[in-house]
This record gives C-alpha cells, structure tokens and sequence, in this order.
C-alpha cells in the first residue's frame, strides 16, 4: 500500500484526539495518513532506545509496511487480513498502548523473506515478534506474526495461515511467550488445525526447545 508520506495536519480530529489513537476513519484510511517511520523520528526513537529493538528490524517492518509513525511518538503496527488489507492498527508508545476503535483484530504480520514461508512464529505483539525476529537473526523462511489476543478474528486468520503453510513440506510452528499465565494461553490452542511440529521459544534466550 502506497504511503502518502504526510502526518495528519495539526488541525484535524486525529491531532485532538487522545494520545495514539486515531480518528474514527476506516483502518486502512488511518495507515494512510501517517508517514513511514525513518531515522531519528519519535517512533524509531521510540523503538530503538526504549523497547530496544534494532535500526535493522525496525528499517525492516517499515519497508514491508507493517510499521508506521503514530501521533506523539507512539508506533502503529497494520493488521492485515489474508488479502492484505489493513483491518486494524495496533498502537504503543512510551505512555500509550491501544487498538483502533473501529478496526478488528486479525494479524500483525511481518514475513522477511521472499518466498513462502514454512515456519509460522506466533507471538503476542508486534513488538514481541520482531524482538523474536531479531533474536532468531531475522530468518527469510519465517513468517512472524502477533496475534494480539485469541478473538474470533486472530484464531480465523491463523487457522488460514496453518492451512496455506501446512501444504509446504517441513512447516514449523513456533510460539515465543512470556513465562506467565497470560504466555501460556498463546501455546498451540487446540482449535489451531496443525499438524506441523510444534516447537516454543524459549522466553528469555530466544533458543528453540
């Protein structure tokens, strides 16, 4: 999806609003009026100080378009549906986190790689994923993914996700969680339909077991 490059003008409902959350535009209008996150912005300072994330990972979610500038130097992450539309925007910053109010959950997706993965790491949030990605040295056969909560819409998009990857010889998946009652509920629901092994990150070293 094309950027416009341009944040919303200073006057607009999305400028008055609460910090990090957006007007009452559909998703994908909103990931439209906010630029790309570069070098030295709110965001990338954001990202790369405070949570700790590498200039590579956060260069690399932007270019697939999966990261965007948010108001007051918060960062929204898309969550897209299996056509690629963005559905809803996942937003964080140093005194902010939230959802769009009119947007659905279904997956953040960051895929490094250029061909079709066969290793599908599922994490919390988006933040999680790339620090996964970033810990695993940003492996091109992985699609990760956060899956922001097990609503109805998450569990359909990674049910599809499963069935796509599972017709791939070698399909892996993972799930990188925290080491707490809130982590545990990420691994491998049994609704997930996989029969792929199953592997999980392990919290802290980011090592498979």
């Amino acid at each position: 999806m094309a950027a416009s490059g341009q944040d919303v003008p200073a006057t607009s409902a999305a400028a008055r609003a609460p910090q990090g959350r957006p007007a009452a535009l559909p998703p994908e209008l909103q990931w439209t009026t906010r630029s790309q996150v570069a070098e030295g912005s709110a965001a990338w300072t954001y990202l790369t100080r405070e949570r700790a994330l590498s200039p590579a990972i956060v260069a690399a979610a932007t270019q697939a378009d999966v990261l965007r500038e948010g108001p007051q130097g918060s960062a929204w992450f898309a969550h897209r549906d299996g056509d690629d539309r963005v559905t809803g925007i996942e937003m964080r910053g140093p005194s902010y986190r939230g959802f769009s109010a009119d947007g659905s959950k279904s997956l953040f997706r960051l895929q490094l790689g250029r061909e079709a993965p066969t290793r599908l790491a599922v994490t919390k949030a988006p933040i999680d994923a790339m620090s996964l990605a970033v810990l695993e040295g940003m492996r091109k056969d992985t699609l990760y993914v956060a899956a922001a909560g097990m609503g109805p819409g998450t569990i359909a998009a990674l049910e599809q996700e499963l069935k796509e990857m599972a017709k791939r010889p070698g399909t892996v998946l993972v799930a990188a969680t925290g080491s707490d009652p809130a982590g545990h509920g990420y691994e491998r629901p049994r609704t997930w339909p996989c029969s792929a092994p199953f592997r999980r990150a392990a919290a802290r070293t980011g090592t498979m077991r």
